[in-house]
């Protein structure tokens, strides 16, 4: 195949003109437009090149998550679709098709968003999961000169041994098994304020560390029946949005 040697042309214009000379420089097979420096009295084609890209970036973007809802019906041999030159430069048409294009964008958007959060709650009510016999609110911290502390061990702690420990070293304290994994020992220290430091320095020794429970009010279960309630309200807002893709996709053509 013979290289045809391309020729270089510098082209001068009002900036009025800027849009129907690059539309008569394409319709004539012009591959590659370059800016020179702008100058005063020149429109730069930065900005228009720049807004663009960002079209075309956003009508890529909608057509995959369109595809990924509702694959279009492709032939391998079909032949590509033919556009006029009138209607590949009607601005009304191609502005239809970005507004179109940002509508599906943002749907998108807002699945994934809501995809994050119901992960967030499915997590947090999995974390509880070890809590269920717990009886108490995960916000009692306990009476007025008795405290509540909840924690974990590590999974091969000796219960026993730590509970003598405890007996033998802290008076007024108690320490009772929640539930055991193969990672932690799940577990809740009953202990009077007036040796709670004793207690906690003890128990430091043997690896306790204490849950973070934000904003968790009731118990475990309770808390776990409100994440699953809330995962079902973004789930049915997911499948709503979800929905409003797959019925633009029925007005675009792809």
């Amino acid at each position: 195949m013979s290289i045809v040697k391309m020729k270089a042309l510098t082209l001068l214009a009002p900036s009025k003109d800027v849009k129907l000379l690059l539309r008569t420089l394409q319709h004539f097979g012009c591959v590659e437009v370059s800016e020179a420096e702008a100058e005063e009295g020149f429109l730069p084609l930065e900005s228009r090149s720049a807004m663009l890209r960002t079209f075309s970036r956003d009508v890529q973007a909608a057509l995959d998550t369109m595809n990924s809802y509702v694959p279009a019906k492709k032939s391998m041999f079909a032949p590509r679709r033919e556009v006029e030159e009138a209607a590949f430069w009607d601005k009304t048409t191609w502005r239809g098709d970005v507004r179109l294009a940002r509508e599906v964008n943002s749907c998108e958007q807002t699945v994934q968003a809501t995809i994050a959060k119901e992960a967030e709650f499915r997590a947090r009510e999995e974390s509880l999961v070890p809590w269920q016999s717990y009886p108490l609110p995960l916000d009692c911290k306990g009476t007025k000169h008795c405290r509540v502390i909840p924690g974990t061990l590590p999974a091969k702690t000796d219960l026993a041994e730590v509970q003598a420990a405890l007996a033998e070293r802290v008076e007024a304290a108690e320490l009772y098994e929640i539930s055991q994994d193969r990672e932690f020992l799940y577990v809740v220290m009953l202990v009077h304020e007036s040796v709670e430091k004793d207690a906690m320095v003890l128990m430091r020794g043997y690896g306790l560390s204490l849950p973070v429970w934000k904003d968790l009010h009731g118990t475990a279960v309770e808390n776990q029946a409100a994440f699953r309630r809330e995962m079902a309200a973004l789930e049915k807002g997911r499948e709503l949005e979800i929905e409003q893709i797959k019925a633009r996709c029925g007005s675009a053509e792809r």
